[in-house]
């Protein structure tokens, strides 16, 4: 990818971006609307495609709230580099995300992310 754009976008389009491709949620609670209104939405734009996420600072800690895009090129480095920059201008400490994408969780772990937490489950007869 030789080219990206990182700009704000409107929550409008956030919620397009969220429609077009679902974002995994595990209570399916959430809307698309919901998932925009909780931060501030940003687009990655590159050669082959494009992406949204929302980034919601807690604390020290800048939150990938949630994501969506599509790219004949992986999004995954260039989008954590481009937030793990943010964070850092923003005074954060660290960055976070949840996910269920065991894709994603590797690639994460690749670029010193650590998983932070764990589902309890338990079967009952």
């Amino acid at each position: 990818m030789a080219h990206e754009i990182v700009r704000e976008v409107s929550r409008e389009r956030a919620v397009q971006a969220f429609t077009e491709t679902p974002v995994p949620d595990p209570r399916g609670t959430s809307t698309p609307e919901s998932l925009a209104a909780v931060g501030v939405p940003f687009e990655l734009q590159t050669s082959t495609g494009s992406g949204v996420f929302v980034l919601e600072r807690q604390g020290a800690v800048l939150w990938v709230t949630a994501a969506a895009g599509q790219a004949a090129d992986d999004l995954t480095d260039i989008g954590l580099s481009v937030i793990e920059e943010t964070a850092r201008q923003c005074g954060c400490s660290h960055v976070a995300f949840q996910t269920s994408r065991r894709g994603l969780v590797h690639k994460s772990e690749r670029r010193s992310f650590e998983v932070a937490g764990w589902i309890m489950k338990k079967a009952v007869q």
